[in-house]
């Protein structure tokens, strides 16, 4: 990712971006991980949606009840 994407990504001047890099040169390298995992987050997200989408009215169903159900279980698992 190119310094001006990243400073307009994260509201900051390009200046800000150079300074960080030479005196916070940890923080440049976390925030780049975040925006690395959103985007892969993000990529995920729509790989799914496309697959899903090609599943019959019935499997759609089952895999949402699944869904729901494992996400019951967690919020159970942690009271």
């Amino acid at each position: 990712m190119e310094k001006k994407e990243l400073a307009k990504i994260i509201n900051v001047s390009l200046a800000t971006i150079y300074n960080w890099e030479k005196t916070k040169p940890e923080l440049i390298k976390l925030i780049k991980l975040g925006l690395d995992n959103k985007k892969n987050k993000e990529e995920n997200e729509e790989a799914i949606s496309k697959y899903f989408k090609e599943l019959s009215d019935e499997e759609k169903e089952m895999y949402k009840s699944e869904i729901k159900a494992r996400a019951l279980r967690n919020k159970l698992d942690k009271k």
